[in-house]
């Protein structure tokens, strides 16, 4: 700049005009400011709070949005979360709202934050005030911001769960409200998985979550006779997640009896090796699942009884004794179900007529080979409800361990408990079965009678209801036939006269 300024003025002249050089001419009012040969100017007024534009952001503030606790009041949360690890939910309501108030145990604006009414929501959980907490979950995620509080939709889901689990709901339906809830929750950002270290604004990961919602799943799909396939992949897609998360033995054992319900499906026949190659494949995950599962809780008989039954469809009979060995050392915990489905397993791969090939018999099939495990299951059963399909399987069983007094006294008492509920199909099994075996009783005619008197009646009920039905549907067809000649008859009268007409205008033209 100091050697342009040296430069005569004649350089720069050209067609346009003379250049301007604003750093050189800083430099000089600079230079003549310090020498005081100018004044410097005034600072300009401030501008007017009228004249300036409104404040709009784009995003709110944190504290117009989440309400946040005081920070002096961090001890004192500390203990009350120690205090709900611990189960103590009454205490816990006691200190945030009583002592909060009349001791000053917590400021105003910690027992107004979000932390402290989440908690006060699961003092209510520990207390059985399921209807109280969803109250206070609803308020809550009204509020503004509350539906960015990932904690209250989780919270008001296991509330809607526990509410259906109190009211005995048997229907999946009733768990849509919960599943809702639970949907929200997921629909955050992915949970982290385990060993991976936790990300700032990501949700905790949450086993249980994952839990509940495979299990309403795991009940659709078991409505369905386990027919939705997409019921099915969703239960086992979150428990193998739960599972990511932590191991539980539940989740193991839940994921073994879905890849069994999985294979169940599909024929075992060998008819496509495709297919039988898909259903072993299925038999072994869930043998493996629940072996794990049997690793880490081996007291529980569910999950023996399931490991003896995938034990069973694949050939593996020393493991199914020992897994039934393991089912008979706590059989009180056993419940229905699960014996249930045990018993039949058995009885059914006891029994070489009902191997689907000829190749089957001997490696999966052979009579007598579960019988008795079969009986002893069958009666733990018992125990727990008097059904006829385990009386059933126990006439089965009777009969192929020779014992034919009992096998007919238990068939004849399900073939009776059949018929007073109605099952046709279920009566008439229990009817054959019990033929086949009073027949073999050499000298008591009294029970191929009583079996024959069993179907007579249910012979004189199916034929009493098939009646019933036909009255019913007579006043229908009639009212149906007396409504279509109401709508005939007009049509007809109209016909008629038409035709009248006809008649009289060519009788007149014939007079013309």
């Amino acid at each position: 700049s100091l050697c342009a300024a040296r430069l005569t003025p004649g350089v720069f002249k050209g067609s346009l005009s003379a250049p301007r050089f604003s750093e050189l001419e800083t430099l000089k009012r600079q230079e003549r400011l310090s020498r005081g040969e100018l004044l410097a100017p005034a600072d300009a007024p401030p501008e007017p709070e009228a004249w300036k534009p409104p404040a709009k952001p784009i995003f709110p503030a944190c504290e117009d949005v989440r309400r946040l606790p005081a920070e002096e009041d961090t001890v004192a949360l500390q203990c009350i979360e120690l205090m709900l690890h611990l189960g103590v939910g009454g205490f816990v309501r006691f200190l945030l709202t009583e002592a909060a108030e009349a001791y000053g145990f917590l400021s105003e604006k910690t027992v107004q934050s979000e932390k402290c009414r989440l908690m006060l929501i699961k003092a209510s959980m520990l207390t059985d005030r399921l209807d109280e907490a969803v109250e206070q979950l609803e308020a809550l995620l009204a509020q503004a911001g509350g539906a960015c509080i990932r904690d209250a939709y989780v919270l008001l889901g296991e509330c809607r769960y526990r509410q259906a689990k109190a009211e005995r709901a048997s229907r999946a339906s009733a768990f849509d409200a919960a599943l809702a809830a639970f949907d929200e929750a997921l629909a955050f950002l992915p949970e982290d998985i385990a060993g991976v270290a936790s990300i700032a604004g990501r949700a905790k990961p949450d086993p249980v979550l994952h839990l509940r919602v495979a299990s309403i799943y795991y009940l659709r799909a078991e409505e369905s006779a386990f027919a939705d396939a997409e019921a099915m992949d969703k239960a086992i897609e979150h428990y193998k997640r739960s599972l990511e998360v932590v191991q539980t033995a539940e989740a193991w054992r839940n994921a073994g009896v879905c890849a069994y319900r999985q294979a169940s499906l599909l024929p075992s026949d060998g008819g496509d090796p495709e297919i039988a190659r898909r259903r072993h494949a299925l038999l072994r995950d869930a043998l493996r699942f629940l072996t794990e599962a049997n690793l880490l809780d081996n007291a529980r008989p569910q999950i023996n009884a399931w490991l003896a039954l995938c034990a069973v469809e694949l050939g593996l009979v020393y493991v199914a004794k020992q897994a039934l060995r393991q089912v008979f050392r706590f059989e009180d915990r056993l419940d229905f179900s699960s014996a249930l489905d045990l018993a039949s397993v058995l009885v059914r791969f006891s029994d070489e007529r009902c191997a689907p090939a000829q190749a089957d018999r001997g490696p999966l099939y052979m009579d007598g080979r579960y019988a008795s495990e079969a009986i002893a299951v069958a009666r733990i059963a018992l125990t727990r409800r008097d059904a006829p399909e385990v009386r059933v399987i126990l006439g089965r069983a009777y009969e192929m361990m020779g014992s034919l007094q009992e096998a007919v006294q238990d068939l004849l008492a399900a073939a009776e408990a059949f018929g007073e509920r109605g099952d046709r199909a279920g009566q008439e099994e229990a009817v054959a079965v019990g033929k086949r075996c009073a027949s073999r009783l050499v000298g008591e005619p009294k029970w191929v009678a009583a079996f024959e008197q069993v179907a007579a009646l249910a012979r004189e009920a199916a034929a009493a209801e098939a009646a019933a039905a036909e009255a019913a549907a007579e006043p229908a067809a009639d009212t149906a036939a007396a409504d279509a000649g109401a709508t005939v008859a007009p049509v007809a009268s109209e016909r008629d006269d038409a035709a009248g007409g006809d008649v009289d205008d060519a009788a007149g033209a014939g007079g013309v």
